[in-house]
């Protein structure tokens, strides 16, 4: 019982990163590698090996979510910015043609 609240405890600190909130990218990213480290090492005992792969797991899940977040951001400002030069361009051709 002692051994699941502790795994249980950990993966909830890796999902929630540092406390009081989520990791940055590249804080999720150390962990990750560090939990790989630690696994390829190859000197855990099976509990430990699960625990430590649990962790890097939920470390691969917020560096994932922190990409696709990104992404979104990126997706989102060249949408604008390609509106923007979009209804630009329709403005100078709509006063050509009517001059």
């Amino acid at each position: 019982m002692a051994k699941q609240s502790r795994a249980k405890r950990s993966a909830e600190g890796a999902a929630g990163g540092k406390s009081g909130g989520a990791a940055t990218f590249e804080e999720a990213m150390e962990n990750l590698e560090s939990s790989v480290r630690k696994l390829e090492e190859g000197s855990l005992g099976l509990e430990d090996s699960l625990r430590v792969f649990e962790e890097g797991i939920q470390w691969s899940r917020q560096c994932h979510q922190r990409l696709v977040d990104a992404e979104k951001k990126v997706d989102i400002l060249l949408k604008a910015d390609k509106e923007e030069l979009t209804q630009v361009s329709f403005d100078l051709e709509g006063g050509e043609g009517s001059g």
